[in-house]
This record gives structure tokens, C-alpha cells and sequence, in this order.
């Protein structure tokens, strides 16, 4: 017999199936209002990784930065943010 149970615990789904003890986790993206934001990147980082932290992923939160930092222009740091979190 197989249980699956799902609920909801901040933005993280988490699956637990019951057989041997077994436990899987699903991170979902969380939502992140950035629209009428300043657009500076700055800014915008600042707020994505508040939210990722605040949301129990502060290792996002540093790749995020890491990754944005790295970067060759204010699209491909958009594009990039938008892998982390849900924009609203």
C-alpha cells in the first residue's frame, strides 16, 4: 500500500510517501511582486533574495546574486531572476 499525502508549508510543496520512510520535497518558486519596482538590478536582486530567504532557500538566494553579478547585461539578469522566483 502507498499513501501519498500532499500539503503546503509556505511556497514548498512537500510530498511524503509513505513507504519505507521515504521523504520527497518539491521547492516551488516563490512569488516575487516586482513589477513598479525601480528597475534598477539592485534593487530588483535585493528583493528576490529577500524572498528566497524568507521563503527557507538562502542558498538561492546566494546563487541568485553570484549568478546575476556574473552577468553580461540587464536582460540576461532578468532572465536569470525569473529562473528563482515567480514575477508578479
Amino acid at each position: 500500500m502507498i499513501l501519498i499525502c500532499s500539503s503546503t508549508y509556505g511556497n514548498m510543496l512537500v510530498l511524503v510517501k509513505l513507504l519505507g520512510g521515504e521523504v520527497m520535497t518539491n521547492k516551488l518558486k516563490p512569488k516575487c511582486k516586482l513589477v513598479g519596482m525601480d528597475g534598477n538590478i539592485f534593487c530588483l536582486l535585493g528583493r528576490v533574495s529577500q524572498t528566497l530567504k524568507s521563503n527557507g532557500q538562502p542558498d538561492k538566494a546566494k546563487e541568485v546574486a553570484e549568478r546575476v553579478m556574473s552577468c553580461g547585461s540587464y536582460n540576461e539578469a532578468l532572465q536569470i531572476i525569473m529562473e528563482y522566483v515567480d514575477v508578479e
